[in-house]
């Protein structure tokens, strides 16, 4: 799944200027209760990306992370709560546009089971 969307680094970026172009593809592919991952198409020519992510209680969506690859593990996150997240690839020069919008929420948190095949779920 990973290799699909971060595929064809080589391919033109169809980019003007000095701004670099928007990663075409953000994926949130895994989560957990406290986690999750985020992924992006590859933007030719940039040094890294910028991460941002809007949660509850936030007004807007804020920056959280620089990264010089194509992917994200953002952790210490609330159970069961919805977050977004947007990427800009960054040139030395200059930063980019934003991708698309990925929208996933957390998982809820199972409750300890100390008796397998006994436990309640919920």
């Amino acid at each position: 799944m990973i290799d699909r969307v971060t595929g064809g680094a080589g391919t033109s970026s169809g980019s003007t200027g000095s701004q670099p172009a928007a990663p075409a593809v953000i994926l949130t592919p895994d989560r957990s209760d406290t986690a999750i991952d985020v992924v992006w198409s590859p933007v030719p020519g940039v040094t890294s990306y910028d991460v941002f992510r809007i949660g509850p209680g936030d007004t807007d969506f804020r920056q959280i992370a620089t990264i010089g690859g194509l992917s994200y593990g953002d952790a210490g996150l609330k159970p069961a709560t919805q977050y977004q997240y947007k990427v800009r690839a960054s040139s030395a020069r200059e930063a980019g546009l934003f991708s698309p919008v990925a929208s996933e929420p957390t998982l809820r948190r199972v409750p300890r089971c100390d008796d397998p095949g006994n436990c309640a779920v919920r």
